[in-house]
């Protein structure tokens, strides 16, 4: 924990009446299938809303809960399905991963982040071009033995400060906006953009918000 976080966690912690056993480290992960006519990707924050892609591997907020934002990731894939748990995270447009459609997933990286809170802004062009990482070490074989240099609790992620708090029960909009629509996407996949926000989670302590 940097120092940046370290204070955004004893706001938090004060937030919700001291009790830092309340508090856990957490990782929520939003995801959004990409469009070749939207120049806008939506992402669900709440639990309870069945809209959105509503994969396997999202995880969203609990109406009951609090979450303070720390740091911000953001990542291309290209699974088969929405139930498909075997892609991987992509920093960068990965060749291997977007062979045909490398160059149009440029276009996510000009994009920027939204993010409003009961129609208040929170966040305004977030600049999505944070998270580009183009690892030193790079598969471009194929090869079942070689994989890039990719560090999980590092690469993609932008900090955040002084932090932002998301409440499960709470109208909460988050969007990508792209400045053109991507025009191609790879055959057979169902490419999608995820977001993860990392920070702490507050449990049952919606009671507690301002």
């Amino acid at each position: 924990m940097n120092q940046n976080e370290k204070q955004a966690y004893e706001r938090f912690v004060a937030l919700v009446g001291g009790n830092a056993q309340s508090v856990t480290p957490h990782i929520l992960q939003l995801e959004a299938e990409m469009s070749t006519t939207e120049t806008s990707l939506t992402f669900i924050l709440e639990q309870d809303n069945g809209g959105g892609l509503n994969s396997r591997t999202e995880t969203r907020l609990d109406k009951n809960d609090l979450f303070q934002v720390a740091a911000i990731g953001v990542y291309l894939s290209a699974p088969v399905d929405k139930d498909d748990v075997t892609y991987r995270l992509c920093s960068y447009p990965n060749a291997l991963i977007f062979p045909n459609t490398k160059d149009q997933m440029e276009v996510i990286y000009k994009g920027s982040l939204k993010v409003s809170v009961d129609n208040i802004v929170a966040i305004n062009k977030w600049s999505v071009m944070r998270h580009y990482f183009v690892p030193q070490v790079q598969d471009t074989t194929g090869s079942s033995t070689i994989r890039d240099n990719f560090n999980a609790q590092r690469d993609g992620i932008a900090s955040i400060f002084p932090g932002m708090i998301l409440a499960g029960n709470r109208k909460t909009d988050i969007s990508l906006n792209l400045p053109r629509n991507i025009t191609a996407l790879e055959s057979g996949k169902r490419p999608r953009v995820i977001v993860r926000l990392y920070g702490f989670l507050a449990t049952n302590a919606v009671k507690y918000q301002s």
